[in-house]
């Protein structure tokens, strides 16, 4: 009986020292269905606000949110929620229950190859349908999407007519609030 007690403290104390982060609440578009992605620590870019306790995530129709907030890592109960038409909102299951479902969340972070230094989130939204047709690519496809979005133009214009941004970010976050121009960033 002691042995049970001890090991049973043991268990409670050790748990009890995981880090707790603010709980999230991911509001998903309800027609959405593939890869939300989350890209953190993005100078110019809204902070999370804060809602009920919750750190809210509100997902664009394209599945891309950028915020200058930081990643926390630890332990919490977030939720995942539909938004529908009305504006109220309806769980997504993260289980093995319903056909709209949260299939898989990971979070990472990328830096060279010329790209802005990301740490960024993702959680694949759908039907099972939709989760037993793709594959890793798509998170690929999403995260450079992302990308592609934290290319900001100076002056909203760009450069000798060509499609390409005026300015890009340099991949250092500490760089991220003085653009450089992309002449400088990719080779012509």
């Amino acid at each position: 009986m002691i042995r049970l007690l001890t090991l049973l403290l043991v268990i409670v104390g050790l748990s009890s020292c995981e880090k707790k982060r603010t709980p999230e609440r991911h509001l998903v578009p309800s027609n959405y269905e593939g890869v939300v992605i989350t890209i953190y620590d993005q100078a110019g870019f809204p902070v999370l606000s804060m809602k009920d306790g919750y750190r809210v995530y509100e997902y664009p129709e394209d599945g891309i949110l950028i915020t200058s907030s930081k990643l926390e890592f630890g332990w919490a109960s977030d939720e995942t929620l539909d938004v529908l038409p009305d504006g109220t909102h309806r769980r997504i299951s993260s289980g093995n229950v319903g056909n709209r479902r949260e299939h898989f969340a990971a979070s990472g972070s990328q830096e060279g190859g010329g790209a802005p230094e990301i740490e960024y989130a993702f959680k694949v939204i759908g039907s099972v349908d939709y989760w037993n047709r793709i594959d890793a690519t798509e998170y690929d496809r999403k995260k450079e999407e992302a990308i592609r979005k934290l290319r900001v133009p100076k002056n909203n214009s760009e450069q000798d007519g060509a499609d390409q941004p005026a300015t890009a970010l340099e991949s250092k976050p500490e760089d991220n609030l003085n653009p450089k121009p992309e002449s400088e960033v990719r080779p012509q």
